[in-house]
């Protein structure tokens, strides 16, 4: 079982809202039309929840949530999607799922809920896909002939996690990495 059929109709869904953006606010401002890409185009429901796709699905995705928001400032489908985004102050769809998984999890996470306790305690939760979905998409992970270094991304605090060793704002299995500014995503 798959989450490819929920994700190719969220991208359905956003192709024919940025159909009807595009066609019916062509005439507004930049300011208009980021406040109705932020309000429609956001909101991806579920997307948290996603853990066994094709990468090439999520891919179809992105690019259609790029596009929609280049469409709809009249920039040319060659440009780059992360400046538009950039510089207009928008998320992309992975701040976006990131925000999402991390805000579904904190509340998972904190919740005083007996049956959500149970499930936060079972192996299948600790272990299953779901959660190695989210691991992955709130932290970037550099593997290097040392050991496993994983770093947070974008500022997401993780949870406690006792078999993991916390420093100096990182994160690692093999306790050789302890200071800030090495490797490829440092901060």
């Amino acid at each position: 079982m798959t989450d490819d059929d929920d994700i190719i109709k969220q991208t359905t869904k956003l192709l024919v809202v940025g159909n009807t953006l595009q066609r019916k606010f062509s005439y507004c401002s930049r300011e208009v039309k980021m406040e109705l890409f932020r309000s429609h185009c956001y909101s991806i429901y579920c997307n948290s929840l996603w853990s066994r796709y094709k990468v090439a699905t999520m891919n179809h995705l992105k690019v259609c949530h790029n596009d929609i928001l280049k469409r709809l400032l009249g920039l040319p489908r060659w440009c780059s999607s992360s400046l538009a985004f950039t510089r207009n102050g928008m998320n992309n769809l992975d701040v976006i799922r990131r925000h999402s998984v991390f805000s579904l999890r904190s509340r998972v996470e904190l919740s005083t809920n007996s049956i959500i306790s149970s499930v936060r305690q079972s192996s299948a939760y600790v272990c299953g896909p779901i959660q190695q979905r989210w691991l992955g998409l709130l932290f970037v992970q550099n593997v290097g002939s040392t050991g496993v270094h994983v770093r947070f991304n974008l500022s997401v605090n993780p949870f406690r996690n006792p078999s993991l060793e916390y420093c100096d704002g990182q994160v690692t299995n093999s306790g050789v990495s302890r200071g800030l500014g090495q490797g490829p995503y440092s901060f």
